[in-house]
């Protein structure tokens, strides 16, 4: 908290819901600044009155009863601060009618209540803050941009001394400063000053809230978006990379597209579950198979390890005998026969069990092979599992890699950032900085992509392991080769282990 800053009314609040400039930061001050009591009389009387008013909407009675307590204010024995209180009052209530012009306006009126609080204070006071953040709101709304900058960079000045430069009302302040130089022209400068308002941000132990977060990522991207760097021509990588959004990845060329937005399109395209359409051609000489689906299926863990196993039992003895009629009825190299396989050999995958599931594959594959031919869906799928299980029984033979390394280098984030929401901001943040050649910015903020992905969608998430793809890919390109291995084999381990699991969980 900044010591000694003057108290903010309570038509401040009403301010900030109106104006959205201006939320994060002054509701801040609005909270950190409570209304003080005062012994002073006159002044006071009108001053509540003024209040009461605001919470009914009155604007006119409340201006009049605050220009009432800005001359009661300004009588003998009255402090400066009770003066400069009332006209941040009155001026806040004028800033609501979108009075902000002439001499009697909310400007010259916040002008009056700085000048008061430089006189009794010093122009480095802490107490100028709420002021000159008012004043910078004023004219970044009016579109004045260069003003706004200057008591922006003021009030910056002020809460970098007396808070730190890393607390969270220097974040904020630098939000609102880059949006402003933005507005200016100077982009540049603008996203310097992004950049150390997210580090600062993401550093925090408590943020209150992720309004703030949302708002200056929101902010960043669209600067990114919106601004070349001057005197130098694109690249071919950048143009490509640019290329990589959600609804065109497929038409990328000459790149490889981001792994996390790959994965997210892939989900949004196929939903929750992994489904075939595709039309079965006939086999010659033999009827379709048939369409039956096992009665008894385990679809989410449950806490009773015995039923859990008296059900795996239970579906395969139902798979065997319907092997075992399959093949006394349609014969052994009926597609129907390599159905059932596959489901008794799923069950054995979903406990781990690769040798007692690997034969009943490669049954399932030499029947699909022969009726279908080596291209069609079933058999490229049985195909791919069967690689899949010789590659995961060889890693845990070998003691191979769990894909967990990269956790104990994570990177603290605040616990109200872990949203999915605030991971694809980051994710698309830092692939935005890569596409404008800013790779140590890039590898920053992957660090906090691949960190809120983690606790938002799990360690071992397909998400994590796109992530990781890109961490890896910026890390390599800045030099740092032995940290881009583990995250790309990291990656490599998490996704075999969940394409494992999806083929497992596709079959009957």
């Amino acid at each position: 908290m900044i010591m000694g800053m003057p108290v903010v009314p309570t038509f401040a609040r009403y301010s900030l819901l109106r104006r959205a400039a201006g939320t994060a930061l002054l509701l801040s001050l609005a909270v950190q600044f409570p209304m003080m009591a005062d012994s002073t009389a006159g002044w006071q009387e009108q001053f509540e009155k003024g209040e009461q008013a605001l919470k009914l909407q009155g604007y006119p009675a409340a201006e009049a009863c605050f220009r009432e307590a800005v001359k009661q204010a300004k009588r003998k024995g009255n402090s400066p601060d009770d003066v400069a209180r009332c006209l941040q009052a009155l001026g806040g209530t004028l800033q609501l009618q979108d009075h902000t012009e002439d001499e009697y306006g909310s400007t010259a009126t916040y002008k009056k209540a700085l000048k008061v609080l430089k006189k009794a204070h010093g122009k480095d006071s802490s107490q100028l803050v709420p002021v000159l953040v008012a004043l910078g709101t004023i004219y970044e709304n009016e579109g004045t941009y260069k003003n706004a900058v200057k008591y922006f960079e003021q009030a910056l000045a002020i809460t970098q001394k007396a808070d730190g430069p890393q607390s969270l009302a220097c974040a904020l302040l630098q939000h609102r400063l880059g949006r402003a130089l933005f507005k200016s022209g100077a982009a540049r400068r603008a996203e310097s000053l992004y950049l150390i308002s997210l580090t600062n941000m993401m550093q925090q132990v408590n943020l209150p809230s992720t309004l703030p977060l949302e708002e200056l990522l929101s902010d960043y991207i669209d600067l990114l978006r919106k601004s070349d760097r001057p005197g130098v021509v694109a690249s071919r990588f950048e143009n490509e990379l640019l290329k990589d959004r959600l609804s065109s990845v497929d038409h990328t060329r000459g790149v490889s597209a981001s792994e996390f937005n790959k994965e997210v399109s892939g989900r949004l395209a196929l939903g929750p579950s992994l489904t075939i359409d595709e039309q079965r051609p006939e086999p010659k000489g033999a009827p379709p198979p048939s369409d039956m689906q096992p009665p008894i299926f385990l679809d989410r863990p449950a806490p009773d390890f015995a039923a859990i196993d008296d059900l795996s039992r239970q579906r395969i003895v139902f798979y065997e005998r319907m092997v075992a009629v399959d093949i006394d009825s349609l014969g052994p190299e009926h597609p129907s026969v390599a159905r059932d396989l596959s489901g008794l050999a799923s069950i054995y995958l979903l406990k781990n069990q690769y040798d007692a599931a690997k034969p009943f594959l490669t049954r399932a594959l030499n029947i699909y092979t022969k009726v279908y031919g080596p291209d069609y869906l079933l058999t490229k799928r049985t195909r791919a599992l069967l690689n899949l299980i010789s590659e995961e029984k060889k890693s845990a033979d070998n003691g191979g890699k769990s894909g967990r390394e990269y956790v104990a280098a994570l990177v603290h984030i605040p616990l109200v950032a872990e949203k999915f929401e605030i991971a694809l901001q980051l994710n698309y943040l830092a692939l935005l900085c890569c596409s404008k050649g800013r790779i140590d910015d890039a590898a920053k903020i992957y660090a906090w992509a691949l960190a809120d992905t983690a606790h938002a969608c799990g360690e071992q998430s397909s998400l994590v392991s796109a992530c990781l793809m890109d961490y890896g890919r910026v890390l390599r390109g800045s030099g740092r080769q032995a940290e881009a291995d583990t995250m790309e084999d990291d990656a490599q381990v998490i996704m075999r282990h969940v394409l494992y699991k999806q083929e497992a969980l596709a079959f009957p």
